[in-house]
């Protein structure tokens, strides 16, 4: 090989070693041989021995089908954390505009009195499509059927974040065996793969610190940064753009930093101002919450903890971390520097989640609020196998996917709703004033009491390799009753006694609003819910109804009404019809609700919530006593301190 040829070679970052295994290829017959400019351009784009459909199309494709056969499309909406960027994403279909309905799913509360979702709006905007056929899809196949929909997105963000990971490999200098690792260990080796079943925006994030990193480690090959690099790192952390700082002319670093700061900066900008939109000021989402936990406790609790630790889940972070240090220890500068971007943005969110009152980020498989740093990490750690045994490499990969195995086949927002159902844990004053404050309460005597998952982070049984295999066993019967009897022993009752369910015996209601009904499970299952399936979650139509509420706030009764005629032609529930009607009560409409309530099937009319409606009305038109009535027809459908029967005990006019 010529020093030409070597020289070209080491433009494109990798080893010289690693390349002398692929061979060179033949000029097609006939063509003209490219001169040398195009050919050194063409290896400075992409890595020698690249081949797009064995290297990436193939594991990629593994991936694929493993997330579609183990989706859950039904829980989708189920956390509160979803619905809030799902509804968001509906409003923007919907009418244009970002609020919610005030007093639902710890939204804030603008001083003007709208709602608004308190995450960013990255993955509502990318769900607007979802939202946009959810009709068309509920039209043609019923209520709740747009279930799907809304998990299209987290599964290309996954698939995206692998690729990702599978290109930074490459320019890292692996092979095609790296480049396989890197992907299967970034999706089905770690907790990233079982986010493709929600739409929480660790996907989006993930996708965007990856391929930013990708696109680093290219640009610093190739020695430009070309024009899709420049939109990708808009919504990316600088941490993942160092290799551009790689050793080079100045002129050429300095081409590379500029053009990344003009993409960086209208991202910048654009969060900028939607914060002060939404919430008057930068960071102001989160009103009440604090970096409120002990750090270091957080973070030897996100790292290598019993319940949460990121190293269990992702063993492969401990070969990315002993990489670097190798690479450090060696003084191989420019390695370091590829390799450390990678692990400096997993070190800024592990600091940051430290200290964060709800360290453990509360729903999702593995530590949440690192889930982001993982695909960057498994590129560097497929490089660390370079030199591994075969066997050693495939069998470090299955024991991560096993690990892996119980964040795929049960979703983990039944299990976090569950544990939101058991009994709120006594704590000391200062354990519960160091929560939100939606997640501790003050009892009559003075006593406090928080929320239960800020309790089981920290109990060794509660670990989530334990409760997910556990709580998909549980849940397997279709009887109710007996899934009741299971959940109502968890496996750390006999340290815990006082995180058990809260309602004991649990009833069959509140056993399938937590795991919902025993069926299949694979992506598309939802495009036909049975009724069960309709009662439990309606992702689309619980944020058309929300939409209605929120213009029903606003006094906007004409845009209220046309949304909740929408909402009932596509699903003709009673909860939908009761919307319907309090709508044409705002507009002092009697005659229209007489006809619309004329004209309902009797399996809707017996819904409570219509006399609650109907109460309303003769309350409206001085009918004290047809109003209670019709409250006291339908109390028993209520818990006890709900306002109906508040109001059906006051004397005199009701509230």
């Amino acid at each position: 090989m010529d020093m030409n040829c070597r020289a070209s070679m080491s433009r494109t970052g990798l080893p010289a070693g690693r390349q002398r295994s692929h061979p060179t290829r033949k000029r097609p017959a006939g063509g003209a041989a490219p001169g040398p400019k195009s050919a050194a351009l063409k290896r400075a784009r992409r890595p020698d021995g690249f081949r797009p459909l064995r290297d990436f199309l193939l594991p990629l494709g593994v991936v694929a089908v493993v997330l579609l056969a183990t989706i859950d499309d039904r829980h989708v909406g189920r956390a509160t954390d979803e619905r809030q960027l799902l509804r968001t994403a509906v409003a923007l279909a919907e009418t244009g505009q970002l609020g919610q309905a005030a007093g639902q799913d710890f939204t804030y509360v603008r001083a003007d009195g709208e709602a608004v979702s308190r995450f960013g709006l990255g993955m509502s905007l990318l769900q607007v499509p979802a939202a946009m056929l959810a009709p068309a899809t509920e039209r043609v196949l019923g209520a709740a059927s747009s279930q799907p929909l809304f998990l299209v997105v987290p599964l290309a963000l996954v698939l995206v974040s692998a690729a990702s990971a599978g290109v930074a490999a490459r320019y890292l200098g692996g092979g095609r065996s790296e480049t396989r690792i890197a992907i299967l260990l970034s999706a089905l080796g770690s907790p990233l793969g079982s986010y493709a079943a929600t739409s929480f925006s660790e996907t989006l994030q993930a996708a965007g610190l990856a391929g930013a990193y990708a696109l680093a480690l290219a640009s610093s090959a190739s020695g430009t940064v070309a024009t899709a690099g420049r939109r990708a790192l808009i919504t990316v952390a600088p941490a993942a753009l160092i290799p551009l700082l790689a050793p080079s002319q100045l002129a050429t670093r300095v081409h590379r930093m500029r053009s990344a700061l003009l993409g960086f900066l209208p991202g910048i900008a654009a969060w900028a101002l939607l914060e002060f939109v939404r919430f008057g000021r930068l960071f102001g989402s989160y009103p009440g919450e604090r970096f409120s936990h002990p750090f270091w406790d957080g973070l030897w609790r996100l790292t290598v903890g019993p319940n949460l630790g990121l190293m269990l889940f992702f063993p492969a972070g401990i070969v990315a971390l002993f990489v670097l240090a190798t690479r450090l220890a060696k003084r191989s500068w420019h390695s370091a520097i590829n390799i450390g971007a990678a692990v400096l943005p997993f070190l800024i969110m592990s600091g940051l989640a430290a200290g964060w009152w709800a360290w453990h980020g509360i729903w999702g498989w593995g530590p949440r609020l690192l889930v982001p740093a993982i695909p960057a990490l498994a590129a560097c750690a497929a490089i660390g196998m370079v030199r591994w045994a075969g066997w050693l490499r495939h069998g470090f990969v299955l024991a991560s996917i096993v690990l892996n195995v119980p964040g795929l086949v049960q979703h983990p927002v039944p299990v976090a709703n569950y544990a939101m159902s058991l009994a709120w844990p006594a704590a000391t004053e200062a354990v519960a004033s160091s929560l939100a404050t939606f997640a501790r309460r003050q009892e009559a005597d003075g006593s406090y009491r928080i929320s239960p998952d800020q309790v089981l982070n920290r109990v060794p049984r509660a670990s989530q390799f334990v409760v997910f295999p556990w709580f998909f066993w549980a849940n397997r019967p279709a009887d109710p009753r007996v899934v009741a009897g299971r959940l109502e022993r968890p496996p750390w009752r006999e340290i815990r006694p006082d995180l058990v369910p809260a309602e004991i015996p649990m009833s069959d209601g509140l056993v399938r609003k937590i795991t919902g009904f025993p069926r299949r499970r694979f992506w598309g299952r939802g495009f036909f819910p049975s009724a069960d399936d309709a009662r439990y979650a309606a992702v689309y139509d619980e944020a058309l109804a929300d939409q209605v509420i929120r213009l029903q706030q606003d006094s906007q009764a004409a845009a209220s009404l046309r949304i909740a005629q929408k909402l009932v032609r596509l699903a003709p529930f009673g909860w939908n019809d009761a919307l319907v009607l309090e709508t044409y009560r705002l507009m002092n409409n009697r005659v229209a609700a007489k006809e619309y309530l004329s004209a309902m099937p009797k399996s809707r009319r017996i819904y409570p919530a219509i006399n609650v409606v109907l109460a309303l009305f003769e309350r409206d038109a001085g009918s004290e006593a047809t109003a209670k009535e019709f409250l006291a027809s339908v109390a028993d459908a209520y818990p006890p301190d709900a306002p109906v029967r508040w109001a059906l005990h006051q004397s005199g006019q009701m509230a």
